[in-house]
């Protein structure tokens, strides 16, 4: 008999050890940067390339620049961290402390500035550089304008264009002159100021003075002294120190974390008056960091025109990751806290970004929205002991077949079942009876958009042979424009509710740690979870308001993933960051209006948008002598919504001319229920907490919301607000 092969005692203690390790990690629990300082020193990714070429307008001369994102968490912060790093060595980049009401005064940004300063650098603070560069810059001038003779005048400006700490340092290459420049500062003081070009002499001597005082004793005393005189008379002061700092080099003025004067147009235009004020100075430039929201409730329209236009000039815009991105920074984050190459590759297989990404705009996912997702996943992973092994791949527990079973081909039924389904559809379509089981997709099943290739709306085994045979039989009734979708959804909802699709059936177990004290969870099914949050929200009020963001979460899910749909976005160049959805299908065009009617100049873009694409398709079918495809804007509203939408008709935001294009979508509140509910489910899917994914649960449940495809489709001839 063979002898089994020896305990290896030292392997599996290694192997335990690792998998402690890894558990008492968490490489993404860090997903905030509080400064711009703490990015500087740190590793990064190639994030926002484009922007970061962008902000080198400040060192070609840009005196005020705006750097938004559409919310928070895209790294703009961490953005700034590089654009310090990278103009280290010939501008002074420093924080300005607007973040509350006392810090966004002049008396306030004195004193956060010298503060911020004092607070950064290494073994010398970027303050003592500031203040011995001033000095001994202030010092070469005397001696190139004659004013203190030298006998080596080449040699001495040559010195003291070097590091200005030199100067002060008794064994530095510049300790000669720093010897008799420290013995006769009294005498050179009133020199020094009349060549700093500072408007008051009086006050530049001060100024000078205690620099001086600061660079040679460094400390708590010194430093007040210098925010005691930023403190009288700030308005004055504070550009009077400014314009000394830049006698050494250019300073770049931060404010950023000013969500505090959130929907505070006040301080909106307090602040914007100050920052225009500070980039007028001499080698002085401001950059303005914020959120969108932050732009449009304090800054922006509420601004006078004038300042509006010249805060928003030069403007700088960040967009979210995409999956290379998403994972050059997981990987930086794995490499960062030691996680080897095997251990990185078996995580990033198991937390599957491609997935992760579908089904969501472009542009939406965030730098913290990633991390936090990564964090999720991170703590599943680890209580696998796949986590360390090198031989073992590691990949997401999906329920059996969700993948493969999700949306069935087709001509997956028989005609029989086909038969059935179209007699269940024949009200849905109006009356007019839909023959599925037409073996083959007519002209008007598949014909796409104008300008639209048809072969993208078709399974590879329905592609037509010719396109020119499909546009000389596409016909022009109302009804059947969407009967390719319907019959798709059917499919869905039948399989749903028998129990066909595995997925639908199988139960789901939440994740919990390995042999963990705590009580497993019980094991659930899609349906039940759903129907359980679905009363959950019916009975705690969620459903009194509309939540666009989830609606639109849904839209976009459904347009990736529903064959016959083509799902794009449109950027608003108008509405930085911000895009519109988009189904395209055969004949018809959906744009989807996804925000607060109260939002009177989204609508105004929204309304401009959809006139110039009536415009288009009406140019388009000319050319080609096609059918010109119909389109529709779609808006969502529930009771409370009623009057804002009234409002904005009466005073033709959305004007009289493209009324017939408006297909109102009432959504009362078990309907509001049922989408909550199935969005809340689709999130617990990409966070981990059920074992499966968005593109499951899409299919196990479309079902449910049946009513809301089969709303969004109806051809815009049947509209009636429902």
């Amino acid at each position: 008999m063979d002898q089994p092969p020896p305990f290896n005692p030292v392997g599996t203690n290694v192997a335990a050890r690792r998998l402690s390790e890894l558990r008492a990690m968490q490489p993404f629990g860090h997903d905030i940067c509080e400064s711009w300082h703490d990015a500087v020193s740190t590793g990064h990714v190639k994030l926002h390339e484009r922007a970061l070429e962008e902000m080198q307008a400040l060192q070609k001369g840009e005196r005020i620049l705006l750097l938004n994102a559409p919310r928070a968490g895209h790294g703009k912060t961490h953005l700034l961290g590089r654009v310090a790093a990278m103009m280290k060595d010939e501008a002074i980049v420093v924080s300005l402390p607007w973040q509350d009401a006392e810090g966004a005064t002049w008396e306030g940004t004195g004193r956060g500035v010298i503060d911020d300063l004092a607070g950064s650098g290494g073994l010398f603070s970027v303050l003592q550089q500031l203040c011995g560069g001033v000095n001994a810059l202030l010092l070469r001038r005397l001696i190139q304008t004659g004013r203190i003779p030298s006998t080596d005048p080449a040699q001495a400006l040559h010195v003291l264009s070097q590091d200005p700490l030199e100067l002060f340092n008794e064994s530095g290459s510049a300790h000669v002159i720093g010897t008799w420049f420290r013995k006769h500062f009294d005498q050179l003081s009133k020199p020094l100021a009349s060549i700093s070009n500072v408007d008051d002499l009086a006050h530049s001597e001060a100024w000078i003075r205690a620099m001086f005082e600061y660079v040679e004793k460094p400390g708590a005393a010194t430093l007040e002294t210098l925010k005691q005189l930023a403190s009288n008379d700030a308005i004055n002061q504070v550009p009077r120190f400014l314009k000394l700092a830049t006698v050494w080099k250019p300073l770049v003025l931060v404010a950023d974390h000013m969500d505090g004067f959130y929907r505070h147009p006040e301080s909106g235009v307090a602040l914007a008056r100050m920052a225009l004020a500070l980039a007028a100075l001499p080698g002085v430039h401001v950059v303005l960091s914020m959120n969108q929201d932050l732009w449009d409730t304090t800054f922006g329209a509420q601004l006078p025109s004038a300042l509006e236009d010249r805060l928003n000039a030069r403007s700088v815009s960040l967009r979210g990751l995409n999956a290379p991105d998403a994972e050059s920074l997981v990987a930086l984050r794995l490499r960062n806290f030691g996680v080897n190459e095997t251990e990185t590759h078996a995580f990033l297989k198991f937390l599957d970004l491609e997935r992760f990404f579908l089904g969501r705009p472009v542009g939406s996912v965030s730098a913290r929205a990633l991390l936090r997702h990564a964090a999720a996943q991170w703590r599943i992973f680890v209580q696998s002991d796949s986590a360390v092994s090198e031989t073992q791949s590691v990949t997401p527990q999906v329920a059996p077949d969700a993948a493969t079973n999700l949306l069935p081909a087709f001509d997956a039924e028989s005609p029989e079942d086909l038969h059935i389904l179209a007699e269940a559809l024949e009200r849905d379509s109006g009356g007019d009876f839909l023959d599925l089981t037409h073996p083959e997709p007519t002209a008007q099943d598949v014909l796409p958009p104008a300008g639209l290739a048809p072969e993208s709306f078709l399974p590879d085994d329905d592609k037509p042979e010719s396109v020119s045979e499909l546009r000389g039989v596409h016909g022009e009734s109302q009804h059947t424009n969407f009967q390719k979708l319907r019959q798709m959804l059917a499919k869905l909802r039948v399989s749903g509710a028998n129990g066909s699709q595995t997925v639908a059936a199988e139960t789901l177990v939440a994740p919990a740690p390995a042999k963990s004290a705590e009580p497993v969870p019980p094991k659930i099914t899609l349906q039940n979870r759903f129907e359980t949050l679905r009363s959950e929200m019916g009975k705690n009020g969620v459903v009194t308001r509309l939540d666009f963001r989830s609606i639109g979460e849904l839209v976009r899910l459904a347009g990736r993933r529903f064959p016959v749909i083509r799902y794009d976005e449109v950027e608003l160049p108008e509405l930085q960051g911000r895009s519109l959805s988009r189904w395209n299908m055969p004949g018809m065009e959906i744009v989807f209006g996804l925000e607060n009617f109260s939002d009177a100049r989204y609508w105004k873009t929204v309304s401009a948008f959809v006139a110039g694409r009536i415009a288009e398709l009406g140019a388009a079918a000319a050319q080609t002598g096609e059918t010109v495809p119909r389109l529709k804007l779609a808006v969502f509203k529930n009771d409370e919504e009623g009057a804002a939408l009234t409002a904005l008709l009466r005073d033709e935001v959305i004007p009289q001319s493209l009324r017939e294009k408006l297909d109102i979508v009432h959504l009362d509140t078990r309907s509001l229920a049922s989408l909550y509910a199935m969005r809340q489910v689709v999130r617990e899917a990409e966070s981990g907490q059920i074992q499966t994914d968005a593109t499951a649960v899409l299919g196990a449940l479309a079902g449910e919301l049946d009513f809301f495809w089969k709303r969004l489709t109806r051809p815009i001839s049947q509209k009636t607000e429902s």
